[in-house]
């Protein structure tokens, strides 16, 4: 590995989340060698270039036209941080803010001693948290000496994190998904190929709240509003992604935990590295 780290800004018209998600960026960029920021909405106008190159930000990637979807976009953004020669691929959506510096080399060291070459925040938005809180609620905290793995039963993209190898072996986002389950299908496929925990048991550095926050009320002001524009994308994706697997994502059967973690030693003994970076 030439440990080179990427990472791929993705937004969409919310100017105001993008800027927050930039400055602490760089406040927290000492770890990153190549951020680019692919644009999905409106043209940005001239300051908001200006700012984004004087915050660090090598490359923009703007849509035209705009609106192609997020898993398009996505995709931009991994070919772009590919080609800029990184072992190490993160996407972060704009209304996630970085808290830490370390928070990259964090997730690859969990990476590395787990096996697990793909990890997701679990925090984002109320899935994976207890009822009315903020509390996390994850099924399983599993222990690699130290390090500490956290098994929750949703899939979030809001910020993911890639090896290279598993772009490799299982591919892009499948840009057929309109802005809904592109990341819930790709993980999927990560699944299927023996490289992730079973399906309900998605994986997260169990502290990651410690690295990462979203911008309060991100999820009621989205991009992607709960229209009837959304709900005809999430029927769209159900019935593409039932074609693709032989069901709906919700008709995936859960997992026993004695499998799961027969999962994770074959996962371990095939993919950790046990470098520290």
């Amino acid at each position: 590995m030439n440990n080179r780290i990427g990472l791929g800004i993705i937004t969409c018209d919310r100017l105001d989340y993008l800027k927050q998600c930039v400055t602490a960026i760089a406040a927290n960029n000492t770890d990153l060698d190549y951020i680019v920021v692919v644009n999905d909405g409106k043209p940005f106008d001239a300051d908001t270039v200006d700012f984004l190159n004087s915050s660090g930000v090598d490359e923009i990637i703007q849509h035209s036209p705009s609106y192609k979807s997020v898993g398009v976009t996505k995709n931009q953004a991994i070919r772009s941080i590919l080609l800029n020669d990184c072992d190490h691929i993160f996407l972060i959506e704009n209304d996630i803010i970085i808290k830490r510096s370390d928070v990259f080399k964090t997730y690859i060291n969990a990476a590395n001693v787990s096996g697990i070459w793909h990890l997701n925040f679990a925090l984002h938005g109320p899935a994976n948290k207890k009822t009315g809180s903020e509390e996390k609620n994850p099924r399983q905290v599993v222990d690699y000496d130290g390090t500490q793995i956290a098994l929750y039963p949703h899939c979030v993209g809001a910020f993911s994190y890639f090896y290279k190898g598993i772009i490799k072996n299982v591919g892009f986002f499948d840009e057929r998904f309109k802005n809904a389950f592109e990341h819930v299908e790709h993980t999927y496929r990560i699944i299927k190929k023996d490289l992730h925990p079973p399906f309900w048991w998605f994986a997260d550095i169990s502290n990651s709240e410690e690295y990462l926050t979203e911008i309060p009320g991100s999820i009621k002001n989205s991009s992607i509003p709960h229209t009837k524009e959304w709900t005809s994308n999430y029927q769209r994706a159900n019935g593409w992604f039932e074609i693709k697997h032989g069901s709906e994502p919700t008709q995936i059967p859960d997992t026993k935990q004695e499998d799961v973690f027969e999962k994770l030693q074959f996962i371990e003994q095939n993919y950790a590295k046990k470098i520290t970076i």
